[in-house]
C-alpha cells in the first residue's frame, strides 16, 4: 500500500457541522502521501488546489 502513487478517482465529502454532507467533487488526483493503517485501511492525503490539501481515510473493504 505504501507505493501507490496512481491516480484515485475519488468524490470528496464535506463534513460541516452546519450543513449536511455534500459531494463537492470528483475527479482524477494524484497521491500526495499514503499511511497505511494495518489491517483497518489507509489515510490518504490529495493535493486539491493551491495550499489546500484533502486527507481522508479509504478502508480496505471499499478498495
Amino acid at each position: 500500500m505504501t507505493s501507490l502513487t496512481e491516480a484515485l478517482n475519488v468524490k470528496l465529502i464535506s463534513s460541516c457541522p452546519f450543513s449536511p454532507d455534500a459531494i463537492v467533487g470528483s475527479g482524477q488526483v494524484p497521491f500526495l502521501t499514503v499511511v497505511p493503517f494495518g489491517e483497518r485501511g489507509t489515510e490518504v492525503v490529495v493535493p486539491l488546489a493551491d495550499g489546500i490539501e484533502v486527507k481522508f481515510f479509504m478502508s480496505y473493504k471499499a478498495l
